[in-house]
């Protein structure tokens, strides 16, 4: 918030008046449109998204004290704002002219320095970058695509595995598990291998600064030759984690427009920096053996998650698939990764 005023004199007539600014904003939907662009006609519907950069938006809020419930609350009677300051904005609509490309021009309605080319002979290192501004750009989510903020993620799904190995085994559930740190990934490398458009590859490596994994868990099996029975509450930090995938995809039709979908979604073993567990209430009752087991599981870390993996990376794969589909279908391929560029 830039700038605020008030007129909080007169409990009848209050006043609040503010300016305030917002430095990225992506507005995206579908629409139906019959009028026309300067000289041009158009009837027509698909879909839009407009980016905006530094939106400065002034408002006048108008209220008067009510009484309800025997309190005495603040309620607004008038909310007008001022037609926005627009530092930079970008719109894209698809078929604006259906069965017209060239008067259509879906590639065209952005900036080519923001674009990666399916014919570049650096299209690795530009769809790297691009990437990062994509995760920096939805990390907040998306309501229109049903896509939620992802840094924290919150997973309302409960998480179910079973597995035996040497230092674990048993039946594990999670629930409410909160993930922070996302958004501290950067990516390594990529490769990838699109000239077949149903039998697309993308390999890359990525580093994680920081993350933290939290919420409840229930355990039946296992630690050691310690057996465990526990249900609690569960925190891990991870620091320096190194993460490769290996995604395939096809083009789908969809709503008259061709878009990039998943079809697999695999990950390695991460290779972590440092790992640090805490789990409440492993042995119940007894103060002395829950320390023991604490200890074990942190002397361990690494190789029980190394264990885990197997049970747990697929599910954890599924889930970012997911994420990924409901991105992808933001933009049609031609303008993800136009053929080539024009200009």
């Amino acid at each position: 918030m830039m700038f605020y005023r008030s007129k909080l004199q007169n409990p009848n007539k209050m006043e609040v008046g503010f300016t305030s600014n917002f430095k990225n904003l992506l507005s995206s939907g579908q629409y139906q449109f019959k009028g026309y662009l300067g000289r041009m006609p158009i009837n027509a519907n698909g879909r839009y998204n407009i980016t905006f950069k530094n939106v400065e938006a002034s408002y006048v809020l108008k209220a008067k004290l009510k009484e309800m419930e025997n309190s005495t609350y603040v309620q607004l009677e008038s909310f007008r704002s001022h037609p926005p300051k627009f530092g930079e904005m970008k719109i894209f609509a698809s078929d604006l002219v259906p069965g017209n490309a060239v008067l259509t021009d879906e590639p065209g309605e952005y900036e080519y320095t923001d674009l990666c080319f399916r014919d570049d002979p650096k299209i690795d290192v530009c769809i790297r970058k691009r990437i990062n501004d994509v995760l920096e750009q939805f990390q907040k989510g998306n309501d229109e695509f049903g896509m939620r903020e992802f840094d924290p993620l919150h997973l309302d799904t409960p998480l179910h595995f079973e597995h035996t190995a040497r230092l674990i085994g048993g039946k594990i559930s999670v629930k409410n598990m909160m993930t922070e740190g996302l958004t501290t990934v950067k990516l390594l490398s990529l490769r990838s291998k699109l000239q077949n458009p149903n039998k697309m590859e993308v390999g890359f490596t990525s580093n994680f600064k920081n993350l933290l994994s939290s919420g409840q868990y229930q355990f039946k099996g296992y630690l050691g030759r310690m057996p465990i029975n526990a249900n609690g509450r569960y925190n891990i930090t991870f620091k320096n984690v190194e993460a490769s995938y290996v995604l395939k995809a096809k083009l789908k039709e969809m709503e008259n427009s061709t878009y990039v979908q998943l079809e697999s979604f695999r990950s390695h073993p991460p290779k972590f920096g440092e790992m640090k567990i805490f789990a409440s209430d492993l042995v119940p009752g007894n103060a002395v053996l829950n320390r023991v087991a604490l200890r074990f599981l942190n002397q361990y870390a690494i190789q029980i998650t190394d264990e885990l993996y197997p049970a747990v990376g697929p599910v954890l794969d599924n889930i970012q698939m997911d994420m990924c589909n409901k991105m992808l279908v933001m933009y049609p391929f031609d303008v993800l990764l136009p053929p080539t560029r024009t200009h």
